[in-house]
């Protein structure tokens, strides 16, 4: 009799001890899955205060530009000519022209007049003829100048190794 109750006493024992190990086995199960759902929304939480600190740190660095760019916008407005001197503009490209071999045909086309904060624009036309070489040379003369000018278009065709190029474009005054 004795053996048959060390059995039952034994499969008690067994059955109660897996029992157990069971109950824990899916609480670890329940409790790392936990664990792992809110080691997701603290990297994700992490993540959107990185994005934010980033955002952030741009504005502070986009405030201090501003700050240094309306400290430098007169410094700057005083560097483009007058409008009156825009009246030389013309003459100036025809010289440049000249000087480079080229032959030329200027005019301007339109006017904005300047604002506080925005430069005069004085749109033209520019048709010039010559050597690649030549018209080259010309852009530089014309980079190297006191004229801040922008290039909206350029349309360039070649005849018999010689270019012509028309350019639009815009010259910028205070």
């Amino acid at each position: 009799m004795q053996s048959k109750e060390l059995k039952q006493w034994l499969i008690w024992n067994a059955g109660g001890g897996a029992a157990i190990l069971a109950v824990l086995f899916f609480s670890v199960l329940l409790v790392g899955g936990d664990i792992g759902s809110r080691a997701q929304k603290i990297r994700s939480g992490a993540l959107d205060l990185e994005t934010r600190v980033q955002s952030l740190n741009s504005l502070i660095s986009l405030r201090a530009g501003a700050d240094r760019a309306s400290r430098l916008l007169p410094q700057l407005q005083n560097s483009l000519p007058l409008k009156d001197q825009l009246i030389g503009f013309s003459k100036y490209i025809e010289t440049q022209a000249k000087k480079n071999n080229l032959t030329s045909s200027f005019t301007f086309e339109s006017e904005e007049e300047a604002r506080e904060t925005v430069p005069g624009i004085n749109s033209f036309s520019l048709t010039l003829a010559g050597s690649y070489n030549d018209y080259v040379r010309f852009l530089k003369s014309l980079e190297d100048s006191s004229y801040f000018v922008n290039f909206g278009s350029m349309d360039v065709s070649e005849k018999e190794n010689r270019f012509e190029i028309l350019i639009k474009g815009k010259v910028f005054s205070q």
